[in-house]
């Protein structure tokens, strides 16, 4: 019988130091959560021209903005073309896409930074002064049968766009083209 009572004291003893360690462990933790909530307040916002820009041209008069500087797609077609951007590992890609009924066409890709695919147009300096390759992979556009002769003309209308965009790409402060 005195074995049972000298135990009952050691388990209360660790239930005790249990406790105990949970409420060290919780209060470590409230700790950390508060730290981590007052660095992302006390962090500066992002730089909304640094954010790649995802959708609709027409919603910005056209423009859009690269790591190389801002350019301009064609205002008279920007409404029938949506811009998906991206950057990854410092490399910037804009697929272009115009539209053909309810139907999405890849009409080019803008590529910065990084190895590109297509034609490499040369290279233009970053926000930080640091040379970028720019890319364009582009290819003709394969009518749908389904399509009627006015829409593969427009659609091919806003492809050639692309010249435009060469033009802007080719004016760009430091700009060094392939020769």
């Amino acid at each position: 019988m005195e074995e049972q009572t000298k135990q009952q004291p050691a388990v209360k003893k660790s239930k005790g130091l249990l406790w105990k360690l949970i409420m060290v462990v919780a209060a470590v933790a409230v700790v950390v959560l508060i730290v981590v909530v007052q660095g992302r307040a006390n962090a500066p916002a992002a730089d909304p021209s640094d954010q790649p820009q995802t959708g609709t041209l027409a919603d910005t008069d056209g423009r859009f903005q690269t790591p190389v500087g801002e350019l301009t797609f064609p205002v008279e077609w920007a409404d029938q073309v949506t811009l998906q951007a991206n950057q990854d590992d410092g490399a910037y890609t804009g697929a272009f896409y115009g539209k053909v009924g309810t139907q999405q066409v890849l009409l080019f890709r803008l590529l910065i930074g990084g190895q590109g695919t297509g034609y490499e147009l040369g290279s233009a300096p970053n926000g930080q002064n640091q040379l970028q390759s720019v890319w364009l992979d582009i290819s003709q556009i394969e009518a749908d049968p389904a399509w009627t002769e006015e829409q593969t003309k427009e659609i091919n209308t806003v492809q050639a766009c692309v010249n435009d965009l060469i033009d802007q790409i080719n004016e760009l402060p430091g700009f060094q083209g392939l020769d």
